[in-house]
């Protein structure tokens, strides 16, 4: 019996190390990528450098929702050092949430961050907040006007010589496209093409940044480049990066985060502690289902304007592998009392 208890705090004590180990290194290769701002390879700078992160508001999370599945994508954002200095909200976070009907308090601040390694497919580029939800072709497409807009979308298409609307750019509902017929493998599902965008100085960005004329930029390595100019010189608020939907796949989720800051006036302690929560949910959840370890670290909204901080911290109690432990054997117990009542 003391033998057998010996092994099994050694194997407890082994499994520890290993996710306290795994976190850090986790940590440290997005930590790099967030810093990394070159790119000497063929490759588009998202798979070299910066973070893809999406930030909950409600339809798609960690594990990808019903809402998500529907439309096909996930809506994330990239951040850089270089690039969200400029920008006054990085992330789809606003310090007045509360006031946002359609937005859960519970879940706004928290968030997933994908591992630049993993294998996902992106579908398109917007450098300001598009409104992707309300876009048909996997929300890369043109922006589907509510009646109480009335806007001129004839007079709008004609700035740019064209006679009529590309049914691409199309301000009007369409059913859902078959995947293969609009998308371009290393290019994605772009609009940006039929106006001819070759310099974000020769362009005029008013049109860019609003989000029902703004267009999706493909998703190469030319393209990217180019919107990211865009982005760095004349946009103050988060970009859509628009990836599909990968319930169907492995999860190319490296780690979840809550936000917080020392100034009170964009996110107050309890509210960090409340995101905190939730974000510990959303681990403890994903690990009784799955097995998998998803690190949680504290995203400081801080670091966007000051280089001297660190974006992403790791505390040991918010990765915690007893507690991970405690909610495996938890989720069994319930699972096995499920199976026997049925």
């Amino acid at each position: 019996m003391a033998v057998t208890a010996s092994f099994l705090f050694g194997g407890i004590l082994v499994w520890v190390v290993f996710s306290v180990v795994a976190a850090k290194q986790t940590l440290a290769h997005l930590t790099s990528s967030f810093e990394q701002t070159s790119n000497s390879t063929e490759l588009p700078d998202y798979k070299v450098n910066g973070l893809l992160v999406h930030t909950n508001d409600g339809w798609a999370d960690i594990e990808v929702l019903e809402r998500s599945r529907e439309l096909g994508f996930v809506s994330m954002s990239y951040i850089r050092r270089d690039i969200s200095r400029h920008h006054k909200r990085p992330i789809f976070f606003d310090p007045n949430y509360r006031d946002i009907p359609w937005m859960r308090d519970d879940l706004i601040g928290t968030g997933i961050i994908l591992d630049p390694d993993a294998e996902f497919v992106p579908l398109c580029f917007f450098i300001t907040d598009a409104a992707s939800v309300n876009r048909h072709h996997f929300g890369c497409g043109g922006y589907i006007e509510v009646e109480s807009q009335k806007f001129d979308w004839i007079e709008h298409f004609a700035r740019y010589g064209l006679d009529k609307i590309p049914s691409r750019l199309s301000h009007e509902s369409q059913p859902l496209a078959d995947f293969s017929s609009v998308y371009v493998p290393e290019q994605g599902i772009q609009t940006c093409n039929y106006f001819g965008i070759e310099d974000a100085f020769d362009y005029d960005a008013r049109l860019l940044t609003d989000w029902r004329t703004t267009c999706a930029f493909a998703i190469d390595k030319k393209s990217f480049a180019l919107a990211l100019d865009f982005s760095r010189k004349y946009i103050r608020d988060y970009n859509e990066f628009l990836v599909r939907e990968w319930s169907e796949g492995a999860s190319p989720v490296a780690a979840t985060f809550y936000v917080a800051s020392a100034n009170s006036r964009v996110i107050s302690a309890e509210d960090t502690d409340l995101f905190r929560t939730k974000a510990l949910e959303i681990q403890h959840d994903y690990y009784a289902r799955t097995g998998q370890v998803v690190p949680v670290y504290e995203m400081n909204l801080d670091a966007f304007q000051s280089l001297s901080l660190p974006l992403l911290e790791y505390r040991f109690a918010d990765n915690n592998p007893f507690s991970l432990f405690a909610t495996k054997v938890r989720h069994a117990v319930s699972t096995g009392r499920a199976s026997s009542r049925q």
